[in-house]
């Protein structure tokens, strides 16, 4: 989880769910890319939405902290283990790979723990 994904999702939804609930979109904005929902969501009189939309910008340093944090998230559980083809027989690439064995176990520890970010720079 890439903290600064982490935050800048954490910002844009928190604008989304603001806009939906006054009025400022619909369900059928969310249908349409991101580019027109973002322009959407800038020109509204929202204070509020405005506010967060400001948040997301080049300038952002977040950082991966578990000690202090700003932001705590965790995530649908996703792990990657493709199903591959060995002598004729089909079979989920961990029952062949100790790395991705490993990798998938990191990974689902992870996910479990979520993503603690600290904000440095807004």
């Amino acid at each position: 989880m890439n903290p600064l994904n982490v935050y800048s999702n954490q910002i844009l939804s928190k604008a989304i769910q603001k806009a939906l609930s006054s009025g400022e979109i619909n369900k059928n904005d969310l249908e349409t890319d991101d580019e027109i929902l973002l322009n959407k969501l800038k020109k509204t009189q929202n204070k509020e939405i405005l506010e967060l939309i400001s948040k997301i910008h080049e300038g952002i340093h977040v950082e991966y902290n578990e000690l202090n944090y700003d932001i705590h998230q965790t995530q649908k559980i996703r792990l990657i283990d493709p199903m591959v083809l060995i002598d004729g027989k089909v079979v989920r690439a961990s029952s062949i790979s100790k790395k991705i064995q490993k990798e998938n176990k990191i990974a689902l520890e992870r996910c479990k723990k979520g993503a603690f970010i600290k904000i440095i720079k807004c």
